[in-house]
């Protein structure tokens, strides 16, 4: 995978490629659409639900951007570009330096901002099949104070909520073998 960024003009480019399985020409235009996949069969390899593209787009254009995929077809590969325009925000002071946020008190900080809720007391339940994500969230829960178990499975899940002293659940809403009935 390959990741760039650009300035063009008055906007930023980001290009994301990779030499993967690629996108079929009569299913480009479809890429970004909510809930639509390429392979929907219920035994395909990849999990998810058909909206982490259109969340994307929804996003850009929030930004005022835009995004637009590319692909010669299957085995080729994809290329996604995100064209952001560039704002300034507030013109930069020499002789302040940068400063960053450190901790959880600070605002723009991963803890959040001053004056946040605190988590503290709360044991919070993670359900996610991508171990990954599953960290990700574990993290910023923990940094807010809340005590986490994690489970990659609606099984172990379902364990742990029967166990008893869990407060809240946050989960992957597309688990592999759960329909949301089980």
């Amino acid at each position: 995978m390959q990741v760039s960024l650009e300035r063009v003009n008055s906007h930023l480019e980001v290009v994301v490629s990779d030499t993967g399985e690629g996108i079929r020409p009569e299913f480009l235009p479809h890429v970004f659409d909510r809930f639509r996949q390429a392979d929907a069969a219920t035994t395909r390899w990849h999990g998810g639900l058909g909206l982490g593209l259109s969340i994307v787009k929804e996003l850009v254009e929030l930004h005022g951007g835009s995004v637009r995929a590319k692909s010669p077809g299957e085995g080729g590969g994809a290329t996604f570009v995100v064209v952001l325009p560039l704002t300034v925000v507030h013109e930069p002071d020499a002789d302040a330096g940068r400063v960053h946020p450190t901790g959880p008190g600070d605002p723009g900080s991963p803890g959040g901002p001053a004056g946040a809720p605190s988590l503290a007391g709360l044991r919070v339940l993670v359900v996610d099949d991508e171990p990954d994500a599953r960290d990700l969230v574990r993290r910023l829960l923990e940094r807010a104070g809340a005590e986490v178990v994690t489970a990659g499975s609606a099984t172990d899940a379902a364990d742990l909520v029967r166990a008893g002293g869990v407060h809240a659940l946050v989960s992957d809403v597309g688990m592999p073998g759960a329909t949301g009935t089980t």
